[in-house]
C-alpha cells in the first residue's frame, strides 16, 4: 500500500526534473544562438541592399554597388541570374535593414537565434507527435543543434532553415491527420517566396507529398476520405500557385535545375561536397559528425524497417542525403526530415526490442534515459557557454575589414577601390554612395569575378599568349588595374582557404603600390602617384609589418583549425620571402605533418635543405 503513493510521487519527481532539464537544454541553446557576433561576410550586402530597397522604394535593376558593373565591356553573360539574385531576398533584407534601424546589429543577433530556436522547437515538437521516445528526440536534437550552428550565419537562408522544418512538419502525417492548420501552407510559401529563394525546397516537398497521396488513393491505402483528400490538394496546390507570387516568379526553378549555371557554383565553398572539405584537409572530419550520424542511421534503419518506413519518407530523406552528399549546403535540409524520420523509426525499433517488458517499466526507463541525456548534455552546454557573453556586442572584427574602412573613410581617399570579394558587401554598407566595390559576395558578374581573381591571385601572361613576340611577361594584374584606374587596393592577407594571398607577396617588390594600413585581418595599398605623395609619406609601412600581420593571421587560423596545412603553408610562404629559412622549413614541416600529399610542401622543404647546404651553418 505504501508502495504505491511512493514509486508514483518518485515517478512524479523524475518527470518534473526531465522537463525541467528539457526547458534548461533548450534555453542553452538559445544562449548559444545569442553569444556570437554579427559575422558573416554575405549579411553587409544583404544589408545594403535592404537600406537601398526601403530608401529608394523600389528593388534594384542591376547591381547598384559596384564599379564594374557600369562598364560597357562587362556585358554580364547571365543577366538573369543577375536579376534573381538582386530582387529573390527582398522580403528579408528590408526586415533586416529595419530591424538593424530600431535595434542594431543585437537585434540581428536576437533575429538569428530566435529563427534557430524555432527550428528546433519545430522539430522537436514533430518527432514527440510522431511517437519518438523523448531520450532519442534529444540526443537527434543536440545533432541538430550542433548543425545549425555551422548555419549561423545572418543571411536570408536563415528562413528558409526554419520554413523547412515548418513545411515539413505541416505536411507529414505520420501517427496524427493533418488537420486545419495544412491550410498554413498558402502564407508561409507566400511568405517563403518572397524572403529567399530556398523555397522551392517546400514546393518540393508539396510536389512530394502530394505524388504520395494520389499513389495511396490509387491503391486504396489512404488514411483520409475522399474529402479530405480534395482538401489536401487544394490547399497544397494553392501553395505551390502562390510561391510563384514573387519578383523573379519561375527563375528559382529553372536555375536550381539547369546545367548551364553550374560555373557559377564552382569556386563557392558551400557548394563542395563535405566530402571533398575532408579529403582535401580544409576542415576536420569530426566538424560534420552530427551529419555523419544520421547519414549512416537513415540506411540502417531502412534495412531493419523497410517493410514498416513510410515510403515518402524514404523518398524525401533519400533525395535531399544524395543532395547534401554532393554539397554542404544542403547538409541543413537532409538533416531536419532525417532527425524526424530517424527519431520515429529507431524508437520504433527500439520499443519493438521492449514489447515484452511491462509498460510502467518502459516508461521509467524512458524518463530517467531523457533526464540523463537532457543532464548530460546541459552540462557540455554550460562548458561551451562559460565566459561567453550573453547577448554579443556588435560585429566579428575577425570577418569584417572594419579598421582599414575606418582608415579609407577618415581619410577620404580618393579614386577607384579594388577589392577581394569577401570585403565588398561590407564596403557597400559603409561607403556606398560615396565610393563603389569591385565585386562582392554575389559575384553578380561572372567577367568581374574572373577578373577579380586574375588580380588577386597576381596572374601574369607569357609574351606567347599575349600574342606579341618579343616582350617580357606581362602582368595582367597591373594592366587591369590601369583599365579600372584603380587607386585603392583592399584586401586580406589570406585567400579563403587559407592561402598567402598572392598579390601581397607580388606587391612586396612593386614600387608602383604602398603598404598604408594593415592590421591581422587586411591591408591597404595606394598607388604610388604624385597624388597619393602626402598620404604615403604620413603612412607608408615597412614590408616586414605587412609580414608579420600575415603570419599573425595565419597563426590564428592554424590554431583554429587543426587539418587545414594551408595557413602553416602560407607562412612557410611568407618567412621564404623574408629570407628567414630555419622559420619556413618549419612551417613547410608542421604543414606536411597536415597533409603528407603535398607536394608544394615536400618541394619547398628540399629547396630550403638544397639553399642552406650552399649557404653552411
Amino acid at each position: 500500500m505504501r508502495n504505491g503513493p511512493v514509486a508514483s510521487g518518485k515517478a512524479t519527481a523524475i518527470r518534473t526534473l526531465e522537463l525541467i532539464a528539457i526547458v534548461a537544454l533548450f534555453a542553452s541553446f538559445f544562449l548559444s544562438y545569442l553569444g556570437a557576433p554579427v559575422w558573416d561576410y554575405d549579411f553587409w550586402w544583404h544589408l545594403a541592399t535592404g537600406r537601398y530597397i526601403v530608401t529608394e522604394k523600389h528593388l534594384p535593376d542591376k547591381d547598384p554597388f559596384s564599379l564594374t558593373s557600369d562598364l560597357t565591356e562587362n556585358k554580364n553573360p547571365f543577366p538573369e541570374v543577375e536579376s534573381l539574385i538582386l530582387k529573390q531576398y527582398w522580403l528579408a533584407q528590408s526586415l533586416f535593414y529595419l530591424i538593424y534601424v530600431y535595434a542594431g546589429f543585437q537585434g540581428i543577433i536576437f533575429l538569428r537565434a530566435i529563427l534557430l530556436f524555432l527550428t528546433l522547437l519545430v522539430v522537436y515538437r514533430h518527432m514527440a507527435r510522431s511517437g519518438a521516445y523523448s531520450f532519442v528526440s534529444i540526443v537527434l536534437i543536440f545533432l541538430l543543434y550542433k548543425t545549425t550552428s555551422m548555419y549561423m550565419g545572418e543571411r536570408p537562408v536563415l528562413f528558409t532553415i526554419l520554413f523547412t522544418a515548418v513545411a515539413f512538419s505541416l505536411l507529414d502525417d505520420s501517427g496524427r491527420p493533418r488537420g486545419k492548420k495544412i491550410f498554413l501552407l498558402v502564407p508561409l510559401m507566400l511568405l517563403w517566396a518572397n524572403l529567399h529563394g530556398g523555397y522551392i525546397i517546400g514546393d518540393l516537398f508539396l510536389l512530394i507529398f502530394m505524388f504520395g497521396e494520389a499513389v495511396r488513393a490509387s491503391l486504396k491505402r489512404s488514411n483520409y476520405s475522399q474529402h479530405e483528400r480534395r482538401l489536401f490538394f487544394g490547399v497544397a496546390t494553392a501553395a505551390l500557385v502562390v510561391s510563384l507570387v514573387n519578383p523573379t516568379g519561375l527563375e528559382a526553378f529553372y536555375m536550381a535545375l539547369s546545367s548551364r549555371y553550374a560555373v557559377l557554383k564552382e569556386a563557392i565553398q558551400e557548394w563542395q561536397s563535405p566530402f571533398f572539405l575532408i579529403s582535401n584537409h580544409i576542415y576536420p572530419a569530426s566538424l560534420y559528425y552530427p551529419y555523419f550520424v544520421l547519414l549512416g542511421l537513415f540506411p540502417l534503419l531502412l534495412l531493419v524497417r523497410r517493410r514498416k518506413m513510410n515510403m515518402l519518407h524514404i523518398l524525401l530523406v533519400s533525395l535531399l542525403g544524395y543532395e547534401s552528399i554532393i554539397s554542404s549546403r544542403m547538409t541543413i535540409y537532409f538533416m531536419i526530415p532525417a532527425a524526424v524520420v530517424v527519431a520515429g523509426e529507431l524508437s520504433a525499433a527500439i520499443g519493438s526490442v521492449c514489447a515484452r517488458w511491462q509498460a510502467d517499466a518502459v516508461r521509467r526507463a524512458e524518463h530517467l534515459l531523457s533526464l540523463s541525456a537532457a543532464g548530460l548534455i546541459c552540462f557540455l552546454m554550460v562548458g561551451h557557454l562559460q565566459g561567453k557573453r550573453l547577448l554579443a556586442d556588435g560585429i566579428d572584427r575577425s570577418t569584417a575589414p572594419v579598421g582599414a574602412v575606418d582608415f579609407i573613410e577618415k581619410n577620404r581617399i580618393q579614386g577607384n577601390l579594388f577589392n577581394e570579394y569577401a570585403f565588398g558587401g561590407y564596403i557597400a554598407w559603409r561607403l556606398y554612395p560615396w565610393k563603389k566595390n569591385f565585386i562582392d559576395t554575389r559575384a553578380l558578374n561572372i567577367v568581374a569575378m574572373k577578373e577579380n581573381d586574375f588580380i588577386v591571385s597576381a596572374t601574369s601572361l607569357g609574351a606567347g599568349d599575349a600574342g606579341r613576340s618579343g616582350e617580357k611577361d606581362i602582368r595582367l594584374y597591373d594592366r587591369l588595374l590601369d583599365h579600372y584606374r584603380i587607386n585603392i587596393l583592399l584586401f586580406s592577407q589570406t585567400k579563403l582557404y587559407g592561402n598567402v594571398t598572392p598579390l601581397i607577396l607580388e606587391l612586396m617588390d612593386d614600387d608602383h603600390w604602398v603598404p598604408v594600413y594593415c592590421d591581422p585581418m587586411s591591408v591597404v595599398y595606394l598607388k604610388n602617384v604624385p597624388a597619393n605623395e602626402a598620404m604615403i609619406r604620413k603612412y607608408r609601412l615597412t614590408n616586414d609589418t605587412v609580414y608579420n600581420s600575415i603570419i599573425l593571421r595565419c597563426s590564428s587560423l592554424a590554431l583554429r583549425n587543426g587539418v587545414n596545412p594551408r595557413p602553416l603553408l602560407a607562412m612557410g610562404d611568407v618567412f621564404y620571402k623574408m629570407g628567414r629559412l630555419k622559420d619556413s622549413l618549419q612551417a613547410y614541416r608542421y604543414a606536411l605533418r597536415r597533409d603528407p600529399s603535398n607536394s608544394f610542401a615536400r618541394e619547398m622543404i628540399d629547396k630550403i635543405q638544397a639553399e642552406k647546404a650552399v649557404k653552411g651553418p
